[in-house]
């Protein structure tokens, strides 16, 4: 099943917000352009009227940017539930077929970028009811440095790879989205439990497994008088060290403390994110809470 006109204009909106955040340029109607040619039109007007308006169950997206040295930069498009996990796939078949065979090839960066222009600030939405159909939301500005688990940030995945002698060879650019059924409004794809997406991605392209990801995170702890720990962990959720308790602490002496640990290696908010979710949600579902932002 083809993607919704509705869901081709949010994925070009993901594409030109998310080029510009990185300090490229990008024009909105660019995006439209390209993504209509993906899917075999001439042009933005003639996808806007071939294309349904929605469609009636969940789908994903997932668009990739090549870029190898002497060759012209190529976009691949693939949609369906199963896009992001097969478009690692398209990439390796195309380098093969271009006689760049990336089996052993090595990663140098792996990374969602924290962007270069200044961004909007950030909330922490929290909905309630008081009686039957009556909702209200608060929102709470979160500080600069606080990490956020939720799904609505796009920041592409961007990797770069070696070949066997360590030279740089071609680096990938990733945007990987979910489309709810009934519903336009996208979420970022963040793979399986199981395995992460770095894991899945680096050995369809690699043909070899990396080990996981790793990074530190706030937990609470069980001294009354030290409530925070900082732990390292993986990111299938494994702890690995226990660094130290902290005391009570203002919540941006709190997230600068966590970001100088995680910036020793080289990790931006996003990824940090990513690599330590599965474990602050695994201490927040034993103390009975939540930290879904």
């Amino acid at each position: 099943m083809s993607l919704s006109r509705k869901q081709v204009l949010e994925l070009a909106k993901i594409l030109h917000s998310t080029t510009k955040s990185l300090g490229q340029s990008s024009k909105l109607s660019t995006h439209q352009e390209k993504l209509s040619h993906l899917l075999g039109y001439r042009h933005w007007n003639a996808a806007s009227a071939g294309l349904p308006e929605t469609i009636p169950e969940e789908t994903a997206a997932a668009i990739a940017l090549l870029e190898v040295p002497g060759q012209t930069p190529m976009t691949f498009l693939e949609h369906g539930r199963a896009a992001p996990w097969k478009m690692p796939l398209v990439v390796r078949d195309y380098l093969i077929a271009q006689s760049l065979d990336p089996d052993g090839f090595g990663v140098t960066s792996y990374t969602r970028p924290t962007p270069v222009l200044a961004q909007k600030p950030r909330f922490l939405t929290i909905g309630f009811s008081r009686a039957v159909g009556e909702y209200t939301e608060h929102r709470e500005l979160l500080d600069p440095n606080d990490i956020s688990y939720c799904h609505q940030n796009h920041t592409p995945i961007m990797v770069t790879f070696a070949d066997h002698t360590g030279r740089f060879s071609f680096k990938l650019t990733l945007w990987l989205v979910t489309f709810s059924a009934l519903s336009d409004s996208p979420i970022y794809f963040n793979g399986a439990s199981h395995k992460p997406m770095y894991n899945s991605i680096v050995e369809t392209i690699t043909g070899i497994e990396p080990f996981n990801r790793k990074g530190y995170c706030l937990v609470n702890s069980d001294d009354a008088r030290n409530p925070h720990a900082l732990i390292k962990c993986d990111e299938q959720g494994r702890e690995i060290e226990h660094i130290r308790n902290l005391p009570l602490l203002s919540e941006s002496e709190l997230w600068t403390e966590l970001k100088a640990y995680n910036e020793l290696l080289n990790l931006s908010l996003t990824d940090a994110a990513e690599i330590t979710q599965s474990t602050v949600y695994k201490y927040s579902e034993y103390a009975g809470g939540e930290t879904f932002d």
